[in-house]
């Protein structure tokens, strides 16, 4: 019997981060040799990009549909036991979040086969819907940590915090779904409320650039062009600014003045902390401009 996850999968800091038990699956015969390649090649992106730059001729969109069809092919036919699929699925979102626009899709067509977490989105629509507000902020936070880019739902996690005057934490959770592609004049109004809420001046013109880049075709969807959300952004104040804590103000002021990950960064590259966080970062650039000049 072949194991469809690898011991160190087990306990995958995505999502949840619970333990997810080790799943014996039948010889390959009912359920797409794709997917258990996938899962032998640890998730590796070179070898999902390989996939799709090479069996797939580009089309990410088509190696999508081929996992919706194979999942949903060994769900309706008891395959394999739903855990371990509906993990597949939040691992491939995870492993191809570097191509944003291919895992936004990607999640998009996933979240429908994945029953807990439709489950999930149920139990926080039904408090929202009961106007319990801290409790749905509680369970929408729950159902996102399975598939962090699912845009939709952030809109109502969203609501479910401006309900609670919470400005600025609100506004990361819309910014987030507009920059995962929710790019609706009803969005752009609930960010412009809460942003007066917090008495802020918001930068339309990111706004628009961001929904520029959703509607280009051309633009491949590449992390550093992508738009930033706010888990970008915090580990961009991690990674360049050593900072294990960032407030919420600081991270809006990002988001509110960076149609991309690329600029995101510049701006973080700007903080004056920067040059004392990265002194030897900082000699080397110095060294390597007097060995140019």
């Amino acid at each position: 019997m072949r194991k469809i996850f690898k011991g160190r999968d087990a306990a995958s800091s995505f999502g949840s981060g619970s333990s997810v038990p080790l799943l014996p699956v039948p010889p390959v015969t009912g359920l797409d040799p794709l997917v258990i390649d996938i899962v032998e090649n640890d998730f590796d992106e070179a070898y999902l990009f390989g996939q799709i730059d090479g069996s797939f001729g580009g089309d990410g969109d088509a190696l999508v549909e081929r996992l919706v069809q194979a999942v949903s092919a060994a769900k309706q036919a008891n395959f394999e036991t739903p855990v371990s699929l509906n993990y597949f699925m939040q691992r491939f979102t995870q492993a191809t979040s570097c191509r944003r626009k291919l895992a936004v899709a990607a999640t998009a067509r996933f979240i429908s086969l994945d029953e807990d977490f439709r489950y999930s989105v149920a139990d926080a629509d039904a408090k929202r819907d009961a106007r319990n507000w801290s409790a749905g902020e509680a369970a929408y936070y729950q159902a996102l940590r399975r598939y962090p880019l699912c845009a939709g739902y952030y809109i109502q996690y969203g609501h479910c915090l401006k309900e609670q005057n919470k400005w600025e934490d609100a506004e990361l959770t819309y910014r987030t779904a507009w920059s995962l592609g929710e790019t609706s004049d009803d969005l752009f109004e609930h960010i412009a409320f809460v942003s007066r809420q917090r008495n802020a001046n918001l930068n339309r013109s990111t706004l628009e650039a961001i929904r520029r880049y959703w509607a280009d075709p051309s633009r491949s969807g590449g992390l550093l062009d992508a738009p930033p959300v706010r888990q970008d952004v915090e580990t961009l104040f991690r990674a360049f600014l050593a900072r294990s804590y960032y407030a919420f103000h600081e991270i809006c002021a990002v988001m509110n003045n960076a149609p991309t990950n690329a600029t995101a960064l510049e701006l973080i590259v700007r903080q004056p902390e920067f040059a004392s966080v990265n002194r030897d970062l900082m000699a080397v650039i110095a060294e390597s401009k007097g060995n140019a000049a």
